[in-house]
């Protein structure tokens, strides 16, 4: 990923901070934050489609049937779009890697997700480019989540991850959770930092 200026943010980004009396667990990336908060919408960034120098992302056409408040889309092949799915439950599903379309009159909120690996990265970096230069409207961006691929991250991963998780509304960091790799995320305790991020994406998508 060649590095740039982050012309996504501004000077001072503000972020979503959760309550004392919430008590969120810490995050190894984002401290007590929740999440980072990033442009609304692509109008306000200086970044235009001669910009981007990758291939249009794919788009596929939502029927009026499977339209759900939240759409989970996968940045490349194991994202971790089943694992997100879960998490949010009721109200969200898994389309694929293709950007969604809704019918005429209905609105769609998307959560991006991509792993923490290099492909994940470059992926993401490809994605919020293609956002950012207004390529992608017909569904509202909600944000991008990040999940770690291992229990421990690079300082290299660190930095790109930070840098990515500022280009969206919102930006979301899912930590390594070892008892998901033996069970489905939602066979035992969600950790209390994940419901309450939850929580945020589904009062987001009623909102829209």
């Amino acid at each position: 990923m060649s590095p740039r200026a982050n012309p996504f943010v501004k000077a001072e980004p503000a972020s979503v901070e959760a309550t004392h009396e919430e008590a969120v667990l810490h995050d190894a990336l984002l401290g007590q934050r929740l999440m980072e908060s990033g442009p609304s919408d692509p109008q306000s960034l200086p970044i235009t489609p001669s910009d981007v120098e990758s291939d249009p992302w794919p788009k596929v056409q939502i029927s009026r049937d499977s339209v759900t408040p939240i759409t989970v889309m996968g940045l490349h092949g194991g994202a971790g779009t089943s694992t997100m799915a879960t998490l949010l439950g009721a109200g969200a599903l898994d389309h694929g890697r293709t950007w969604p379309v809704p019918p005429e009159g209905a609105s769609l909120g998307v959560v991006a997700v991509c792993r923490s690996h290099w492909r994940g990265l470059e992926a993401a970096d490809v994605f919020t480019m293609q956002w950012a230069a207004g390529l992608l409207t017909e569904s509202t961006l909600l944000g991008l989540v990040i999940v770690d691929d291992g229990p421990t991250l690079s300082d290299g991963q660190r930095k790109a991850m930070r840098r990515l998780l500022k280009r969206t509304p919102r930006g979301i960091h899912l930590p390594w959770v070892e008892a998901w790799r033996h069970a489905s995320p939602d066979a035992g305790r969600t950790p209390g930092r994940i419901t309450r991020i939850v929580r945020q994406l589904h009062s987001a998508a009623a909102s829209l």
